[in-house]
């Protein structure tokens, strides 16, 4: 597995340029219905909801030939019939979302998307998305920061805009009846079907916990629907080949919608209207609202929603007060994020004991995979700096952490294996693991640095090396090596790259080292759409940028690097590699 590791340069530049201001406060337009008026395409001919379904998706006037239609025989396509979009709903293998590439250059807008040939809904759905759900003025709802605000890492109108009032009561069971589904919401919940569910997950499994548990709920809540909905459009914005305007304004409708009405569940519990809904609804409606901020790229709010989900779930007595699936799949994603997020924060939060932590064996879990101990070794690791007044202490936790990654293996850990595992699907998640416990050596490294150069008292960077098994160097290398062994495709395995590769890039100093990094993150960005690996990318082009000039006891001046963590405290960033 240990291959020798050379890449060529880096391919891709980066510039930090804040977008105009007029997309802070853009308002899609609304549009009124005109009764008896038909539709007009751009050519000016009559348009009709009749026609084949390849012409639908094309956006194209069909001539309605049965049985195949003579535009598509004209242009050589394969015609698809007359039946409705929805033959197979909700069937992941139906492929209606494709990417695909344009041949031509066209101007992007968000009503020009046949180019990254998505099927669209029609103009009236169109408004039922991009319209507000509720009464008053689309600045009552907690919106998501601005790209431009993004830039600078400051969550501006979310921070202080919390649906979470403090939640210290046990919830109600409150009784709600499903909805009707609109056509956008049944456009969303599709590619959720075919396209989210496989990609935002990082194991490959028939009974996929974001179908199994997602989908069913959403179908009976009005509050989990929208969240779906919201993870759906900012994922479909970022996984397009273009982004899609249209996707991103729903995506902000949908999660403004469904932080209004957590707002006024949470606000007040017992009253009955629309927006009520059982204490499980809304542990998944927080749930998912934590996973569409990663999506998106957020480097604040995301911590919001999850000591909220930590809370609520308190609130409804643990982990045991839940649908056992539920719990499962609610438990690996809290313990994946916290641990996670100790990795680049040095808040000290106290995770909940994971559902069936005394049980004996667990069922694999949907994100963790076979790096659950490896995850909270990092964050044992980043707990290191508490340790910085006890050296005694220090360096006992130290040897401990050093030992437990050196004598971890994928078998360490007796795990329930899910249906439908493969003996390939095992394959990459050793890989990956592997790939974690060379980076979690590389993070040791960088918090011994850190504290070394801070506390020299406590520890001395001669005492690093012995402390240590591997060298950082070695560490990186063969992080790298792993890495580029896979084919790197969309395997959602893979997806948990992000992390080793992170860490890899914030020390290595070797620039086809960097160039490798860069071009993985690249690769992971396009396959998954996850919108946190830019954050990463954008943060690993200031470290590796970063120098400045100190003078050294000669009485001249020499080179440093400042570290990473440095840098992160200096943006305010609260960066997730989850």
């Amino acid at each position: 597995m240990e291959s020798s590791f050379t890449t060529p340069g880096i391919q891709s530049s980066y510039s930090t340029g804040k977008l105009p201001e007029k997309e802070k406060d853009a308002q899609p337009e609304k549009k009124t219905a005109t009764r008896g008026r038909k539709r007009q395409s751009r050519s000016g001919e009559n348009w009709t909801r009749s026609g084949c379904l390849t012409c639908k998706k094309r956006r194209k006037k069909c001539d309605e030939t049965r049985p195949s239609c003579l535009n598509c025989a004209r242009l050589g396509r394969t015609c698809e019939g007359y039946g409705t979009i929805w033959t197979e709903p909700l069937n992941p293998s139906t492929n209606v979302f494709q990417r695909t590439t344009s041949t031509k250059r066209r101007r992007l807008s968000s009503a020009s998307s046949e180019d990254h040939g998505l099927v669209q809904t029609s103009s009236g759905d169109r408004d039922l998305i991009l319209s507000p759900y509720t009464p008053g003025h689309v600045d009552d709802y907690a919106f998501p920061p601005t790209p431009a605000s993004d830039v600078t890492g400051s969550d501006t109108g979310t921070e202080n805009a919390t649906p979470y009032p403090g939640i210290d009561f046990i919830l109600p069971s409150l009784c709600g009846s499903p909805g009707h589904i609109s056509s956008p919401e049944m456009y969303y919940l599709q590619y959720h079907t075919e396209r989210g569910s496989k990609l935002l997950t990082n194991l490959e499994m028939e009974e996929n916990p974001l179908r199994a548990i997602i989908i069913p709920r959403a179908l009976s809540s009005p509050l989990v629907m929208d969240a779906l909905c919201a993870v759906s459009a900012v994922h479909m914005s970022n996984w397009a080949p273009h982004r899609d305007a249209g996707a991103q304004t729903a995506a902000m409708q949908y999660y403004g919608r469904a932080i209004n009405r957590l707002r006024k569940v949470l606000g007040d519990p017992y009253a009955i209207s629309s927006c009520t809904a059982t204490p499980e609804e809304l542990i998944v409606t927080v749930a998912w609202l934590c996973k569409y901020e990663v999506v998106r790229g957020s480097v604040k709010q995301w911590r919001d929603h999850l000591d909220a989900l930590q809370n609520l779930i308190a609130s409804c007595g643990g982990f045991s007060g839940l649908d056992p699936e539920l719990a499962e799949f609610i438990s690996g994603l809290i313990t994946y994020m916290h641990n996670m997020s100790k990795v680049t924060s040095r808040k000290y939060n106290p995770v909940m004991i994971p559902y069936g932590a005394h049980a004996g064996a667990r069922k694999l879990d949907t994100y963790l995979g076979y790096t659950e101990d490896l995850v909270a070794i990092c964050a044992r690791i980043s707990n290191l700096s508490f340790l910085n007044s006890d050296s005694r202490a220090l360096v006992l936790e130290i040897s401990a952490i050093s030992n437990a990654l050196e004598t971890w293996t994928p078998t360490s850990r007796t795990y329930i294996m899910p249906k439908g595992i493969t003996p390939s699907i095992l394959s990459r998640l050793e890989l990956v693991a592997f790939s974690f416990r060379y980076a979690a050596f590389i993070y040791l490294h960088s918090v011994l640095e850190r504290i070394a150069s801070r506390h020299p008292h406590a520890l001395a960077v001669s005492d690093i090396t012995n402390l240590t098994p591997i060298a950082k160097l070695d560490a990186i290398q063969r992080c790298l090596a792993l890495i580029e062994s896979a084919p790197m495709d969309d395997h959602c395995e893979y997806s948990a790259f992000a992390f080793p590769l992170f860490i890899a890039g914030c020390e290595s100093e070797d620039a086809a080292q960097q160039a490798f990094v860069l071009r993985s993150l690249n690769q992971l960005e396009q396959n998954f759409g996850i919108g946190n690996v830019g954050r990463a990318k954008e943060l690993l082009r200031r470290v590796w940028g970063w120098e400045i000039r100190e003078d050294n006891h000669k009485g001249g001046t020499e080179t440093v690097k400042r570290n990473w963590l440095d840098l992160l405290e200096d943006t305010g960033w609260e960066l997730i590699m989850a």
